[in-house]
């Protein structure tokens, strides 16, 4: 199962990196998807995969900026991030989720339309 921060729903960031803005660093994670639902600017810091494994990882010395409104920025080779907001008093709301490898993921479809009958069939 992916996790999320604050159980999936949006959070607002702050001033420095908190746990309850920090996903990981953990084993096998295949990617982080990030969204900034708010107009302003968050800060990212990556944890790194160290070995081939995916079973070491170090924090990056840097920063990455993610802009206002911007949905589903993925992040891979990531063992986990830390988020904060870009400007010092200016929270923005954001939503991450950390998909390791084997998870179960729901993708999107085609949209069908069918109807079951009290026997079961399907029209």
């Amino acid at each position: 199962m992916p996790e999320f921060l604050a159980n999936g729903g949006p959070i607002a960031t702050q001033n420095a990196y908190v746990p309850a803005l920090t996903l990981g660093p953990a084993g096998g994670v295949k990617r982080i998807v990030l969204s900034v639902l708010g107009a302003d600017a968050c800060l990212v810091q990556c944890w790194r995969y160290t070995d081939a494994q995916h079973a070491k990882w170090e924090l990056e010395q840097f920063e990455r900026t993610i802009v206002g409104q911007s949905i589903g920025v993925v992040l891979t080779s990531c063992a986990g991030v830390q988020i904060r907001s870009a400007t010092v008093g200016v929270p923005t709301t954001v939503v991450a989720e950390l998909v390791r490898e084997g998870d179960v993921e729901i993708q999107g479809g085609s949209i069908t339309s069918a109807t079951i009958s009290t026997t079961g069939a399907i029209a």
